[in-house]
This record gives C-alpha cells, structure tokens and sequence, in this order.
C-alpha cells in the first residue's frame, strides 16, 4: 500500500481530494442539515408512507389488519358522505377564497402606506388570524345562533328588518355564507399582510416614474402594482386554497357538519371515519386523495403564477 502511495505525488494526490471534496461538499454542511433533513424525514415522509401503507389494509384499532389492496380507495366512489363532502369542500374553497382576497387586497392598499396609524390598523386586522380556530367558532356560533339571545339576530330584529329569529346555520345556502364571513374575519389579515409586505417592497422610484409619466392609480395598479406582487399573490392563493381545503374546527364547531352533512368539509369526513368509527384504513386512504389533490392543485398554481424570468 505505501508502495502504490509513494507512486502517486504528492501535488496529484492534493487535487483528488479536493475534486473529491467539490463533489461531495463540505461535510460539515451535512452535519448543519442533518437536524432539518432527521425532521423531515420522521415529521413528513414517515407519515405519509405509513398514511399510504395502512390504506392497503382493513386497519382497525386493535387485532389483525386485513389486506385489502385498493378497496379503501375503490370505497370512495360508492361512499354518498364522502362524494358529498368533496363536492362541499370544492364549493366552500370556491367561495371563501374569492371572498379573502377582494377584503384582503382591498385592506391591504388602504393599509400599505407609510401613514401614522397605518400600523395600528394593520395590528387591528391581523389580531383574529392568531386566534384559536376554536375560540373563533364558539364566538360566531352564539353570533349567528337561531335563538333571540344571538347578536345576529338581535341587530336584525332590533333594526326591524326581521320579526323572527333566522336560523343562519341550519340551511345550507345561509350556513355557508354565515361561516364564510367569520373566515373572512379570520384569515384575511394574513392574506393581507402578505400583499402589504409586497406592496410595499416595490421600488418607490417605479411608483414616481408612472406618476410622472401621467399613469392613474388604476393604471399603477394594472401594469405596475399586480405584477410586480404576482409571486406574493400566488404563495397568498397557495395558502387560502389549501387552508380551506383543511378546513375542519370551524364546521364542527358552528354546524357539526349538519344538516344532513350538506355542511361537511372533506377533512371532517376523514376524522369521523378515523376516530369516530374507527375505519382508519378507509380514514387513512381518504387522507392520502386530499394529500394528492392539495399537491396538483399547489403545482398547477406555481405554474400559473410563475414569472419566466424567476428561476
């Protein structure tokens, strides 16, 4: 062995190494990432192989698990609870997200000036969105409530507008809108603070130069001001879609998916089959079509607002 070193000198040798050393990288770069990739490799990729394994079986709680290949999967096409819920969730995103980012892009150029108070309202806006999705529930279920005792209620009838309760969460068509403004009373300020941050990132001199060259603020705005927050706008529209695709607290809390589950989301369908009936193969496989969809649909908006000249 020293004879086959003694042969190689010692300027070659040197520059191996440090080919060697390009390729691979610095090892104590791995070292730095080792916690991040340990995390992730027990927090994500663990439980998703394992989410997709026990979707194979007829999982129960305790005993034997059955094999059952796709059936959990072959299941949700003659499950009526599930269809209808898929179809709710769609709606439900299809509704409370348009209804984010009008509020949220309307706060967010009423707030992104440099003005005195500018950032005590933006505090004001923002407070709901750190609130337990729990706690926000419970405060707009006695809001909306069907009984007198309900504010909702009690500003209509007091005002004359109506001579009796309405029952805002017990009808579909009203109980969707109902929780779709105490969402939007929720999570708009994140969605506005997002548009601010960008808003206020473009370069002061870019805003000058339009104003000078005569350009309106709806003109700002179109050519200027949207595409200049576009990366911003669509990590905001990554977020909303799949926080409402997740939605769970606020229908269990407000309607417990009632009536008839004509108010249950796709994620309180999965939790029902999981830990109320215990069918956590079919719970499990349920879970893995959501992961799935959340993934196309993140793709399919990164594709749409990408700028060809962001790599």
């Amino acid at each position: 062995m020293t004879q086959i070193n003694a042969r190689i000198p010692a300027g070659e040798s040197r520059s191996w190494r440090k080919k060697i050393k390009i390729r691979l990288g610095d090892p104590i770069a791995y070292l730095m990432v080792a916690p991040a990739i340990i995390l992730l490799l027990v927090f994500f990729y663990y439980p998703v192989f394992q989410s997709f394994y026990m979707s194979l079986f007829n999982w129960s709680l305790m005993g034997e698990h059955t094999f059952v290949g796709l059936g959990n999967y072959l299941n949700m096409f003659s499950d009526k609870v599930a269809i209808k819920a898929w179809k709710f969730t769609v709606i439900w995103t299809l509704v409370i997200t348009p209804l984010i980012f009008i509020v949220g892009m309307l706060l967010a150029f009423l707030t992104s000036s440099q003005r005195k108070l500018m950032g005590v309202f933006r505090s004001i806006y923002f407070v709901p969105t750190i609130m337990m999705t729990v706690a926000s529930g419970i405060i707009w279920r006695y809001f909306f409530s069907s009984q007198a005792y309900g504010l909702g209620n009690y500003i209509l009838m007091s005002l004359k507008i109506t001579s009796e309760p309405l029952n805002f969460l017990g009808a579909t068509p009203q109980s969707i809108f109902s929780i779709a403004f105490s969402g939007v009373w929720m999570w708009v300020g994140l969605t506005m603070l997002l548009l601010v941050s960008a808003i206020q990132a473009i370069p002061t001199e870019i805003l000058e130069s339009a104003n000078i060259d005569g350009a309106g603020w709806l003109q700002t705005s179109w050519y200027i001001t949207f595409p200049l927050i576009r990366p911003s706008f669509g990590m905001a529209m990554i977020i909303s879609i799949i926080g409402s695709f997740l939605s769970f607290a606020e229908f269990l809390i407000m309607t417990e998916g009632g009536p008839n589950h004509t108010t249950t989301p796709i994620l309180m369908w999965i939790y029902t089959q999981s830990f109320q009936y215990y069918h956590l193969g079919y719970g499990a496989a349920l879970s893995f079509i959501l992961m799935i969809v959340l993934i196309i649909l993140t793709i399919i908006q990164l594709k749409l607002f990408h700028r060809p000249e962001e790599f």
